[in-house]
């Protein structure tokens, strides 16, 4: 019998929690724009490891880091998750979503699942916005 993988809740200390959604699209899409340059920089030769290791110690260490910045972005799909969303009209819904599914999908290769969840993040933020607007 195997021991469940337990992942670190909030590795790198971020408080999403109280975040207004604008501002946790703006964190997501800045942590995902890290997590593909730290992809990038791990697979150079400075960051091989000998024999059978796929890193040296620093490219262990960016690595580390990389992982630690998905489980924040796995922590602030949690709280999207968690929040309840009241988006615009159906209309404006369905466009946004025909739109942005392709954009998400292929700016970032995510599943879908994940581009789904963006999409979510994004139209809450939009509406959000709206709100804050007409205050």
């Amino acid at each position: 019998m195997s021991a469940a993988l337990k992942r670190p809740i909030h590795p790198l200390g971020m408080k999403t929690k109280d975040l207004p959604l604008k501002q946790l699209l703006a964190l997501t899409e800045a942590l995902h724009t890290v997590f593909d340059v730290l992809s990038g920089l791990v697979e150079q030769p400075r960051f091989e490891g000998e024999g059978k290791e796929p890193y040296n110690e620093v490219g262990n260490m960016l690595s580390d880091f990389q992982n630690n910045i998905g489980c924040e972005l796995d922590d602030i799909r949690d709280e999207v998750a968690a929040r309840s969303v009241v988006l615009a009209t159906p209309a404006t819904v369905s466009h946004r979503v025909a739109v942005d599914l392709d954009v998400a999908g292929i700016r970032r290769g995510p599943g879908l699942l994940d581009s789904l969840w963006y999409l979510r993040l994004r139209a809450a933020a939009g509406r959000q916005e709206q709100n804050d607007s007409k205050q």
